[in-house]
Parts: C-alpha cells; structure tokens; sequence
C-alpha cells in the first residue's frame, strides 16, 4: 500500500473514533472482510494484493478495537472471531 492509502485509512479511522462511531466502524470493516474472504482471486490481482488487502482490513479492525470499551469488546469480539481467524491465517500462510 502506497503511503497516501494508509493515511487516508487512518484519518478516517481517527474521524470515526472522535465521533464515537467505532462499533459502527469495527462491524462495517468485519462485514467488508467477510464478503472479501468469500470471493476468489481476480484474474487481474494475485494472491499477495489479496493478502495485503487483509493486512489492510486486520490493521483498521484493530484501530477500532483498541478505542472500545472491554465491555464492548466482550459482546462484539465473538461475532468477529471467524471472520479475524480466516484472515490471520491467510495472511500468516502467505509468508
């Protein structure tokens, strides 16, 4: 990822938090990385954009996660665990 797609990543994430939207943001980026698990490759990407693309969305789930509250967490983790354990152990088999 270049350095404007990571900033720009960040200031939304920043924005989210300062408006006490993080569940908001965690469900949407949990929702989003679902969907991406379930579609194959493109013909015009490789396997490593898709696992960079995980990378990206485990990186923005945990700049939200890291704002909530534990009891918060406690509710919402669960629903996320298949989710975060597919994507840990794609990006982990990619190395």
């Amino acid at each position: 990822m270049d350095e404007g797609t990571l900033t720009i990543r960040d200031a939304q994430v920043e924005l989210m938090n300062e408006r006490n939207v993080s569940l908001y943001g965690l469900s949407t980026m949990n929702a989003c990385l679902k969907t991406f698990l379930s579609q194959p490759v493109p013909l015009h990407a490789s396997q490593d954009t898709k696992t960079r693309i995980y990378a990206f969305g485990l990186i923005t789930m945990a700049k939200f996660i890291i704002k909530l509250p534990a009891d918060i967490l406690e509710e919402e983790l669960p629903k996320m665990k298949q989710t975060l354990v597919e994507v840990i152990t794609l990006v982990l088999l990619s190395f």
